[in-house]
C-alpha cells in the first residue's frame, strides 16, 4: 500500500468548532496503523528494538550513594507496611538521589532556584534567566542543596490513578490558633508528588524480567526528578505560579520536561509498565506563534525504543566516576540515545488538522512491550 493509498483510505469526517467554520480530521483505523507499522520496521530495520542483549552486572546495578532524605521512607505515607515495595524502589531512588546531588548536574537547580523571571517580548510568557554563577560555583551548589534539605519535610510521595506518569500537587497551609496565644503562625506548605499507580503493580508483581525491572527502574527515577522539579520552583515562591520557559527553543512552560531536556537534549522520553508500542504523532496547536524560531517541532515525530545498556549505565558506579572526570561543559556521557538517520526521516502522517497523540495498539507487537521510548526532535542531530 502505497502512502497516498493510505491516506485515501482513511475515513473523513467534517468538524463545525464555530458557526461559519469547519475544518477536516482524519480518522486513522487500527488497521492503518499496523499497515504503517510492517511498512517502517521492513524499510528501515534499524529501528527494530533489540534490548535483550547483555548487560554488565547485576540489574539493579551497583551504585553505593544512600538516599536524599526528600526520598526518605516517612515521606511515603503508608510506606511502612510495604517492606517488598520498598525495597523494590531502592534503585530508582538511589538513581534519583545522585540526579539531583551530582556536582556535575547542578545547571539546571541553579538556573531554577537563583535565577529570576524576565518577559518574553510579544508574548505573555515568562522566560528564566539563570545568574551570572557557573554550574560549579560552591556556593550555588550549596545553596541548592540547602533548599532540597529544607523541603524534604513538606515532601509527600503518594501513587494514584492518572494517565500521565505522574503529577504534583502543591497543598497551602491553614492558618490557626497556636494553643491559647492570639499569635498565628501558618502550618507547613506541602507538595504532593503523585506517580502514576501501575509503577506500584509492577513493582508488586513477582513476573518482571531483568530487562523489564531496568526500564521501569529509570523510568521511575526520571520521573521523581521530573516531579520534583515543579516542587523546587514552588518551594522558591513560597506559592503556586505558573512555571517560566526555561529554554526559549521549546515552547513549554513544564519545568519537569524542561530538566529531562536539559539532561538529555532534545526530546522526550515515554514509558510505563505496560505501554502501547509503535507510532507516536503529535502536532503542534496552529494558533501557536514562535516568534523566535518558526521550525520548532513543526512536524510529526517516530518513537523508537532506547537500548536497555543506555539506561542500565545509569545504575553503574563507574559511569558516574566518568561523569565526574568531565568538565561541565562536555557533559556528553548523558547526551540522549544517538538517532539513526532513516529514523529521523521516517514517515510521519501528514495533513491532520487534528491534533493529539496517536498510537499503535497494544496487541500488535507482543515481543517489544513494557518498553522506555524516546521521541527526538525532528531534523535535529542529537
Amino acid at each position: 500500500m502505497s502512502e497516498q493509498d493510505y491516506y485515501s483510505e482513511s475515513l473523513e469526517r467534517r468538524v463545525v468548532n464555530k458557526p461559519g467554520e469547519t475544518r477536516w480530521t482524519k480518522e486513522i483505523t487500527a488497521e492503518h496503523f499496523l499497515t504503517l507499522l510492517e511498512t517502517i520496521l521492513r524499510t528501515h530495520p534499524e529501528t527494530v528494538p533489540a534490548i535483550r542483549n547483555s548487560i554488565n552486572g547485576p540489574w539493579q546495578g551497583n551504585l553505593s550513594n544512600p538516599i536524599h532524605c526528600i526520598f526518605r521512607r516517612q515521606n511515603w505515607p503508608g510506606m511502612a507496611k510495604y517492606d517488598i515495595l520498598w525495597n523494590r524502589l531502592q534503585p530508582a531512588l538511589k538513581l534519583a538521589t545522585r540526579y539531583i546531588t551530582s556536582d556535575k548536574l547542578q545547571g539546571f537547580w541553579i538556573r531554577t532556584l537563583l535565577g529570576h523571571q524576565v518577559p518574553l517580548k510579544n508574548t505573555s510568557k515568562m522566560v528564566m534567566v539563570g545568574p551570572r554563577l557557573s554550574d560549579t560555583n560552591p556556593g550555588a551548589i550549596r545553596s541548592v542543596a540547602n533548599k532540597f534539605e529544607k523541603i524534604a519535610d513538606n515532601i509527600r510521595w503518594e501513587f494514584g490513578v492518572m494517565k500521565s506518569h505522574g503529577s504534583t500537587q502543591f497543598e497551602r497551609g491553614e492558618e490557626e490558633e497556636e494553643e491559647k496565644k492570639k499569635k498565628k503562625k501558618k502550618n507547613a506548605k506541602h507538595h504532593h508528588l503523585r506517580i502514576n499507580v501501575n509503577y506500584f503493580r509492577f513493582l508488586l508483581r513477582g513476573d518482571s524480567n531483568e530487562v523489564q525491572r531496568i526500564q521501569t527502574n529509570w523510568m521511575l527515577a526520571s520521573t521523581f526528578v521530573h516531579e520534583l522539579a515543579h516542587a523546587f520552583f514552588t518551594a522558591k515562591t513560597g506559592k503556586k505560579l505558573k512555571e517560566p520557559l526555561f529554554d526559549i527553543d521549546h515552547w513549554d512552560t513544564d519545568l519537569g520536561w524542561a530538566w529531562e531536556r536539559w539532561m538529555w537534549g532534545p526530546g522526550r522520553f515515554n514509558g510505563s509498565p505496560c505501554p502501547t508500542t509503535g507510532i507516536q504523532e503529535f502536532t503542534w496547536r496552529p494558533e501557536i506563534n514562535y516568534p523566535l524560531n518558526p521550525s520548532i517541532r513543526r512536524q510529526g515525530f517516530m518513537t523508537y525504543e532506547v537500548h536497555v545498556r543506555w539506561l542500565h549505565e545509569h545504575f553503574l558506579e563507574e559511569t558516574w566516576n566518568r561523569l565526574d572526570a568531565l568538565p561541565v561543559a562536555k557533559r556528553t556521557l548523558w547526551d540522549a540515545p544517538k538517532v539513526g538517520v532513516a529514523v529521523l526521516q521516517g514517515p510521519s502522517i501528514r495533513n491532520l488538522n487534528q491534533r493529539g497523540w496517536y498510537w499503535v495498539p497494544d496487541g500488535c507487537d507482543e515481543i517489544n512491550r513494557e518498553t522506555v521510548r524516546f521521541t527526538p526532535a525532528r531534523g535535529t542531530a542529537l
